[in-house]
C-alpha cells in the first residue's frame, strides 16, 4: 500500500544493503575503501568493475570527473578501516 511508511522503506533499503554486502569481497571492500578516500578507482580495471556493479557513481563536472561510493554500501560496517 503507498505511500510507504517509515519502517517499511527502512526494510526495503536494509534488504537491498544486506544482499550487495554479501556479493563482495575484501579486494571489493579494500577498493571502496580507496575510492571514499580518494574519490578514483586504482586502474581502468577496477573502475569498470565498478561501475558495471553499481558500486559507485560517476560524477563530471567542468571536466573533472570523480567518484562516491554506492549510498547502500556507505555506511557499512565493512567500509571501517581493519
Amino acid at each position: 500500500m503507498l505511500p510507504l511508511g517509515r519502517p517499511a522503506l527502512e526494510r526495503v533499503i536494509r534488504t537491498k544493503q544486506n544482499k550487495r554486502k554479501r556479493a563482495l569481497n575484501e579486494d571489493e571492500w579494500a577498493l571502496l575503501r580507496h575510492v571514499h578516500d580518494t574519490h578514483q578507482a586504482g586502474d581502468e580495471g577496477d573502475y569498470d568493475r565498478l561501475i558495471q556493479n553499481r558500486l559507485v557513481s560517476e560524477y563530471i563536472e567542468n571536466d573533472e570527473s570523480w567518484l562516491k561510493i554506492n549510498p547502500l554500501l556507505f555506511e557499512a560496517q565493512e567500509m571501517e578501516r581493519t
